[in-house]
């Protein structure tokens, strides 16, 4: 998939981000922090990455001859859901920079992270439930194996391998 191709859909996906993490609830802002819409301070910014899951399914939307709009709130579930994903991965790896720029846990703590990833995770399902039939089932599902996926990933990384 070229980059151009990305692009075209880069305005919509971020359009869509910034209102669906829009709020000034106390965590929206690490939400917004963690896409790349805004920096630690709460200065817009635009940092979002590649943006390649929601790019992806929005070109397929297209090629397939559905409507962008109509497969837009899926596209940020997905995109959501990888973004808590990640915020939960930064806590249990102990990484402390993402995306070249320090972790939310390490902004904010480990705490709020964890209510952070977990809103994220409620706001990308919500999204995915405003898309067609079937999208939010689809991405629960897949959800639910990428947590069965970083569980098993946890459980090889600490175990004990003698010499022998």
């Amino acid at each position: 998939m070229s980059q151009r191709i990305l692009e075209s859909y880069r305005e919509s996906i971020e359009e869509g981000l910034a209102r669906v993490l829009a709020g000034d609830e106390p965590l929206r802002p690490l939400l917004r922090y963690h896409v790349g819409l805004e920096d630690e301070n709460g200065a817009s910014m635009h940092a979002t990455g590649k943006l390649l899951r929601p790019s992806l399914v929005l070109f397929i939307a297209d090629q397939l001859g559905a409507a962008t709009d109509a497969a837009l709130p899926g596209a940020l579930g997905l995109e959501l859901i990888h973004s808590f994903s990640l915020i939960h991965d930064d806590i249990q790896d102990r990484d402390h920079i993402r995306r070249g720029r320090p972790a939310v846990w390490s902004v904010w703590g480990i705490e709020q992270a964890i209510n952070a990833g977990d809103l994220m995770h409620a706001l990308a399902i919500r999204s995915a439930l405003d898309g067609p039939g079937g999208s939010a089932e689809c991405l629960v599902r897949a959800t639910m194996e990428m947590i069965e996926g970083q569980c098993r990933d946890l459980q090889f990384e600490r175990r004990r391998v003698s010499a022998e």
